[in-house]
């Protein structure tokens, strides 16, 4: 007993701290932790990445903006004012959603993430970008109204159509009974001279 009392009593505090930080080590949550920051570290390289592509992007879209500048200011116009339009708020939508969703994410880091999973879904899922929405509902304004104008040209030609059917149709009905009604006289007329022919000629054998 005095031996292991002897023992136990000069054991040195660096070799338990070692045996600790090697027990900690050795643990399956730090396992899963250094996985996570592994993890985490490969999603902000990608991140990274992505946001240097973008900003090429963004550079060269600068460049076309002001070459296109250039030629309006010379009188060319290169695209159609309504296709210009549409391209427009495509970009101003998705750019609009872009942002909002780069500042909700730099916005997370300085709050605490919550822990509550219904929390979790709802930070997790895009919420709709008001210029997002809006611009889907004039899509589809205008979209209604051009399908409504189709349906009335439609309905325009379909009439004009039906007329012009009818116009004919009676137009046809007044030259028939005329063609009949010539034929008949004709008809009578060569009647009339064949038996006059005839009386003549009964005349002219007594």
């Amino acid at each position: 007993m005095t031996d292991i009392r002897w023992r136990d009593s000069h054991i040195s505090p660096c070799s338990s701290l070692s045996t600790s930080c090697q027990l900690i080590h050795e643990s399956p949550n730090m396992w899963k932790y250094e996985g996570y920051l592994e993890e985490e570290k490969a999603i902000i390289n990608r991140g990274l990445e992505n946001a240097k592509r973008l900003t090429a992007w963004y550079c060269e879209r600068l460049k076309s903006v002001e070459k296109r500048s250039n030629l309006l200011d010379r009188g060319l116009s290169p695209v159609d004012g309504a296709v210009h339009e549409e391209k427009l708020n495509y970009l101003r939508a998705h750019i609009a959603e872009l942002n909002r969703r780069i500042t909700s994410l730099m916005e997370s880091s300085d709050h605490p993430f919550p822990t509550h999973s219904n929390l979790q879904i709802k930070t997790q899922m895009p919420q709709p970008s008001d210029d997002h929405s809006q611009y889907y509902r004039r899509q589809n304004i205008k979209l209604c109204q051009e399908l409504a104008d189709k349906n009335l040209l439609i309905e325009r030609l379909l009439y004009e159509k039906a007329e012009k059917n009818k116009k004919h149709s009676s137009a046809f009905q007044k030259v028939e009974p005329k063609r009949l009604t010539t034929t008949t006289k004709n008809a009578e007329r060569n009647h009339y001279l064949q038996s006059h022919s005839w009386k003549s000629s009964e005349g002219t054998l007594m």
